[in-house]
C-alpha cells in the first residue's frame, strides 16, 4: 500500500518571533513614508497659503496712494501693520512689511541729490512654524506720479563696527522720535557694509533716540540729556536737518564672561564678599556717568559669574561695605585696571585679608608698555622697620619658632613640626641655634672584653677571646703572628658634643714585647699616638671617639696581652655639633603652583662655624599628609642642599600644594652656633597678584621705598603712609 506522509508541522517560538519582527520592520517603514508624504503634503499646501497671502498684501500696498505706502510703525510712514499673523487652514502664518526709500543714481545720490528719497522698496516676507518650510519673499518698487519735489525732511546715516573698526552686518537698528507727528518708530538693519540709510525723516532737533545691538553683541545708544543723573551724554540723541545728511556711528561687539573669585592669598575662598565693578566707558560726563557700574556679590564659594553679558572695555573693581569693613584688597589678578576683549572668557581674582590700617599697596609697571613686573623686590624701610616683598609672587613665610615643636600643619605661626633635640628656639625669641650644652663635661668607658660589642671586625686582625677576657696576636701554625692590629668602634654615646681632650689606661702583659696605643675623636680618620695614663689633647677633635692599639713581637712563640682598656674624656664647647628642625606643613591654597625662590635670614653665618653651617633641603606633596616627606635639595635629589640664601627652588616640586622645609645646623667650633631668623619661600598661583605687594599694619609715618630688577633701573623714593595707601612705580629699562 502507498503511504503519503504530510510535510506540514507547527512554526517553532523563534520563528513566529522573527516572521513579527520582520513584519514590524515593513509596517514601520510603511507608516513612516506615509509620514512623510502627509508632511511634504502639508508643507507643500502652507508654502502655496504663504504665496497667496504674500501676493495679497502686494496687491493691497498696489491700491495705495505713494504717500500711504508704508508701516504703521516704522519708516516710511504709512498704513500697513508692519507685522501681523493670519491663520489659515490651522496654520498660524506671519506677515512682517518692510519698507525703504531708495536713492536712486539717475539724479545723483546723497549729498548731491538733496531729495534723495526717489522711491520706495517694500519687503513681504510670510513665515511658518508649522511643517518646516522656508519664507517667502516677494519685493517690488513703488514710485510717486509726477517729479519729486523738496520737502521738510533730512536724511539719516547710520554705520555700525565693532571693537577692531570692522563693518557689522545685519546688526539690528532702533530708532524712534516721539517730537514728531506721526511718530517715528523704525526697527531695521544694517547692509552688509554695516549701514544703514534713512531717508526723508521729518526734522527734528536732538529727538532722534536711536539703539543698535545684534544677537550676542553689546549694545550702544543715544542718550537725552537728563539732569542732574546725566546732564552731558557723551552721545546725545541726534537731529535731522532739512536737506542734509546727519551720520552717526556705533561701535558694538561679541559679548564677553567674566569669573570672580574672592580669595585670600592662599587661594582659599572668602564667601559673600561685596564689590563694585566699573567699566572705564562714559555715557555722559560733567560729572561722569559710566556705562557699567554695578554692585556685586560673590556667593558662599567666593565666586561671581557674568555669563555672556560683558562689553569689552576696560575695568576696575573696589571692595564696598560691609565687606570693606572686614577685608582688605591687597591685590587682583590681572592686575587692574585690567581690559576685557570681545567674545573671552577670562579669570578674575580679588585678593583679600583681614582688615588692617595703614596699609600700602605697591604696583611696579614697565613704564615703556605699562604692563605689570613680576619679579622685582620691593624694599620698604624706616626707623624700627625693614621688609622685603617680591612683585608677583606669593609667599610662605617663619618667623618666630618660639611655639616649639609638635605641630603638623602651619596654623599656628611660632610652631613647628620637629627638631632632633639639639636645636634651640626659647632663648632669642625670633631665633633658631643649636641648644647650648648643660652638664655631661666628661665620660668614660671601660672595656674588659666580656664581649665584642665594641670590636671594630672590619679594622682588627688580633684575636678578640671573649673567654679568656683578653686580646692578644693571633696564633697560626704553632705560632704567633709579628704583628697585629685591635681596634674599637665608636665609644662614647653623645652624638652632639665635641672631645678635645682624653686619657687611656691599659691593664697589659708585654711578655718583653710591645704595644702602641693610638686614640681617633673623629670616628678613625686620624688616629694620634697615646701614652698611657698622660692626658692627650686632640689636633684633629671631634664627636667620634674611638681606641686603636697595634701589638708586635720579635719571638714569635710570644704575644703581648691587653686585659683591659679605661678611657676618660673630656667634651668641650658651647654648642652640640649637629640639629635639624623640620617645620610645619605650609598649605599654599592651589594645585597648579610654580615655585619661586627660598630665602632665609641671615644669608651669611659666622666664619667660625664653618662652610654652609646653615643649609635647607624642600620637600612638597600633592595631598597633605603623605607616608613620607622626601626632603630634596636644588638638583632634586636628596644629596645636595640649598646653600645660599635665594637660590630657585627645583620645578620638580611645582603643582605639589603642600610643602615643608627642613633645616640642618652644622658648627666645626662649638663655642658658635649656626642662626636662623627668616625663612621664605616665593611661589606664583592663580592668587598671586601679578606685578603687586602689599604691606600691612604701617605707621602713619614716611617710609623709604627701593625697587631693584635685574635689567632696570633702580628707584628709590619716600612714601608718607598717612596720605597714600596705594603707589604705582613705573620703572625702565637699562640702556
Amino acid at each position: 500500500m502507498l503511504k503519503i506522509k504530510c510535510p506540514l508541522r507547527g512554526f517553532s517560538l523563534i520563528e513566529l518571533l522573527v516572521t513579527i519582527g520582520i513584519l514590524m520592520i515593513v509596517m514601520l517603514s510603511i507608516y513612516g513614508m506615509f509620514e512623510i508624504a502627509y508632511k511634504t503634503l502639508r508643507s507643500s499646501g502652507a508654502k502655496i497659503i504663504a504665496i497667496q497671502l504674500a501676493n495679497q498684501q502686494m496687491e493691497i500696498l498696489r491700491n495705495l496712494s505713494y504717500a500711504n505706502i508704508g508701516t504703521t510703525k516704522g519708516w516710511p510712514h504709512g498704513e500697513i501693520p508692519s507685522s501681523q499673523i493670519i491663520t489659515k487652514n490651522g496654520i498660524e502664518f506671519t506677515i512682517q512689511i518692510t519698507p525703504t526709500y531708495i536713492d536712486d543714481p539717475f539724479d545723483g545720490i546723497i549729498p548731491n541729490d538733496t531729495t534723495p528719497s526717489d522711491y520706495k522698496k517694500v519687503e513681504v516676507k510670510v513665515s511658518w512654524n508649522k511643517f518646516l518650510g522656508k519664507p517667502i519673499f516677494l519685493v517690488s518698487t513703488f514710485s510717486p506720479k509726477g517729479v519729486e519735489s523738496a520737502s521738510n525732511s533730512g536724511t539719516l546715516f547710520i554705520k555700525v563696527f565693532d571693537a577692531n573698526g570692522i563693518d557689522v552686518p545685519q546688526a539690528s537698528v532702533y530708532v524712534e522720535n516721539t517730537a514728531v507727528d506721526p511718530d517715528v518708530i523704525i526697527n531695521a538693519q544694517t547692509n552688509n557694509e554695516g549701514l544703514l540709510q534713512l531717508f526723508s525723516l521729518p526734522v527734528s532737533l536732538g529727538k532722534y533716540h536711536i539703539e543698535v545691538t545684534k544677537a550676542g553683541f553689546s549694545t550702544d545708544y543715544t542718550l537725552p540729556s537728563n539732569p542732574p543723573t546725566n546732564p552731558n551724554p557723551i552721545k546725545s540723541d541726534v537731529s535731522v536737518v532739512e536737506n542734509l545728511v546727519t551720520s552717526i556711528s556705533f561701535s558694538i561687539d561679541k559679548l564677553s564672561s567674566l569669573n570672580i573669585y574672592s580669595v585670600d592669598e592662599n587661594c582659599q575662598s572668602i564667601g559673600n564678599a561685596n564689590f563694585n565693578f566699573q567699566g572705564l566707558k562714559l555715557i555722559g560726563a560733567d560729572p561722569n556717568v559710566y556705562k557699567y557700574s554695578q554692585n556685586q556679590i560673590t556667593n558662599s564659594a567666593g565666586k561671581f559669574i557674568i555669563n555672556n553679558n560683558l562689553e569689552w572695555d576696560t575695568y576696575i573693581a573696589s571692595l564696598i561695605s560691609p565687606t570693606s569693613t572686614s577685608y582688605s584688597l591687597i591685590g587682583t589678578n590681572p592686575l587692574q585696571p585690567f581690559e576685557i576683549q570681545p567674545n573671552t572668557t577670562q579669570d578674575f581674582y580679588l585678593i583679600l585679608k583681614s582688615k588692617t590700617e595703614n596699609n600700602l599697596l605697591v604696583a611696579v609697571k614697565d613704564a615703556g608698555s605699562n604692563q605689570p613686573l613680576s619679579g622685582a623686590q620691593v624694599h620698604l624701610y624706616k626707623t624700627g622697620y625693614d621688609e622685603v616683598k617680591i612683585t608677583g609672587f606669593g609667599s610662605l613665610r617663619q618667623t618666630d619658632w618660639q611655639g616649639e615643636s609638635g605641630q603638623e600643619n602651619f596654623i599656628d605661626q611660632t610652631k613647628y613640626f620637629s627638631d632632633n633635640g639639639n636645636i634651640d628656639v626659647i632663648n632669642v625669641p625670633g631665633e633658631v641655634s643649636l641648644l647650648p650644652l648643660i652638664g655631661q663635661p666628661t665620660g668614660q668607658f671601660r672595656e674588659e672584653f666580656e664581649n665584642t660589642i665594641y670590636e671594630d671586625i672590619s679594622q682588627t686582625t688580633a684575636e678578640w677571646d671573649i673567654q679568656e677576657h683578653e686580646v692578644r696576636l693571633k696564633y697560626e701554625n704553632e705560632k704567633y703572628h709579628s704583628s697585629d692590629v685591635v681596634q674599637s668602634l665608636k665609644i662614647n654615646g653623645a652624638t652632639n658634643r665635641i672631645i678635645d681632650r682624653a686619657t687611656i689606661a691599659i691593664q697589659r702583659k708585654l711578655n718583653g714585647q710591645t704595644i702602641d696605643l693610638f686614640l681617633s675623636a673623629d670616628g678613625g680618620v686620624h688616629f694620634e699616638p697615646i701614652t698611657p695614663g698622660q692626658s692627650h689633647d686632640f689636633i684633629n677633635s671631634g664627636y667620634d671617639l674611638r681606641w686603636r692599639a697595634i701589638l708586635r713581637t720579635d719571638d714569635l712563640q710570644k704575644t703581648p696581652v691587653i686585659e683591659k682598656i679605661i678611657l676618660n674624656w673630656r667634651y668641650s664647647g658651647t654648642y652640640p655639633v649637629y640639629g635639624e628642625l623640620v617645620s610645619s606643613t605650609f598649605d599654599v591654597g592651589n594645585s597648579t603652583v610654580n615655585y619661586g625662590n627660598i630665602f632665609w635670614q641671615p644669608g651669611a653665618q659666622t666664619p667660625n662655624c664653618g662652610v654652609d653651617c646653615l643649609k635647607l633641603q624642600i620637600a612638597t606633596s600633592a595631598i597633605p599628609s603623605p607616608v613620607t616627606w622626601e626632603f630634596k635639595g636644588p638638583d632634586g635629589t636628596s644629596n645636595t642642599y640649598y646653600t645660599n640664601s635665594n637660590t630657585a627652588i627645583n620645578i620638580i616640586h611645582n603643582n605639589n600644594r603642600y610643602f615643608r622645609y627642613k633645616t640642618f645646623f652644622f658648627t666645626q667650633d662649638t663655642n658658635y652656633s649656626p642662626i636662623l631668623s627668616d625663612v621664605f619661600l616665593s611661589f606664583t598661583t592663580a592668587c598671586s597678584i601679578p606685578g603687586q605687594v602689599f604691606f600691612s599694619s604701617l605707621q602713619d609715618e614716611i617710609y623709604n621705598v627701593e625697587v631693584n630688577m635685574p635689567g632696570y633701573q633702580f628707584f628709590n623714593d619716600t612714601v608718607d603712609i598717612s596720605k597714600t595707601n596705594k603707589l604705582e612705580i613705573p620703572i625702565s629699562k637699562n640702556e
